[in-house]
């Protein structure tokens, strides 16, 4: 065993450092800094899989920030109480964040989830019976928006591109609705050989939208040369 002031070996019977008289009690502790480093490591690998890996990995960060935690309170009596601290501080940070995208995937699936009905009490149209490929929610949006926005995609193979044109909702011109124009040139969308629908059954312009403290706002837009069907649902 050897001193952790001084460097020098201490013999095993001893109770003081013959050297620098440091408490062997003190100089035992040394083998836990094993346990303190795996802690920090444990709370660390924890916050970073609730925080930037995939939804599956990412929930293993809350029983890791529990075990770093745990871990961390075992060592809190010993001299290595900062990095024990260090990686309970590690561990709640993970278990916070983990909890934190628990919710946003619960919004996410139920959002989805009430998708198709939504869509079909405005439109009285049937969506393809599957996820949108693409999907960007609320609380994925960084612009500086006055409003909320979900958008969603779905490409479409032949039998379901065709499945909507015999819906024969009334698609008409893109380029003639202004307030669908507004929004979804406002979140990002290209150019492009488009015709659309949306649920603005009072004719509203884009101003009179802007006016209004609430409003519910559907546009599904039908991009024909790349067969995509966008949804925008807006509201404020």
């Amino acid at each position: 065993m050897y001193c952790r002031n001084c460097g020098r070996e201490i013999p095993t019977e001893a109770n003081f450092c013959p050297d620098c008289g440091s408490s062997i009690a003190e100089v035992r502790t040394q083998s836990g800094n094993y346990s303190a480093t795996a802690t920090i490591a444990t709370g660390a690998f924890a916050i970073v899989a609730s925080m930037f890996l995939e939804r599956t990995i990412a929930l293993i960060g809350i029983p890791f920030g529990i075990f770093a935690i745990i871990s961390g309170i075992k060592l809190l009596k010993t001299p290595l109480l900062k990095k024990a601290l260090l990686g309970m501080t590690f561990g709640l940070l993970a278990v916070i964040f983990g909890v934190i995208f628990i919710i946003q995937w619960g919004v996410q699936i139920k959002t989805l989830n009430e998708l198709s009905a939504k869509v079909e009490k405005n439109f009285s149209l049937v969506l393809p019976e599957r996820e949108p490929d693409y999907a960007l929610l609320y609380f994925d949006r960084y612009d500086d928006a006055s409003f909320w926005a979900n958008e969603y995609h779905f490409d479409l193979n032949d039998s379901e591109y065709e499945a909507l044109l015999d819906q024969n909702l009334g698609w008409h011109l893109y380029e003639n609705n202004s307030v669908a124009k507004h929004f979804s040139h406002f979140l990002g969308i290209e150019k492009g050989d488009y015709t659309c629908i949306d649920n603005n059954q009072e004719g509203l312009l884009v101003s009179d939208f802007e006016k209004r403290e609430e409003f519910n706002y559907w546009a599904l837009i039908l991009d024909h040369e790349n067969r995509i069907l966008i949804i925008y649902e807006i509201w404020k």
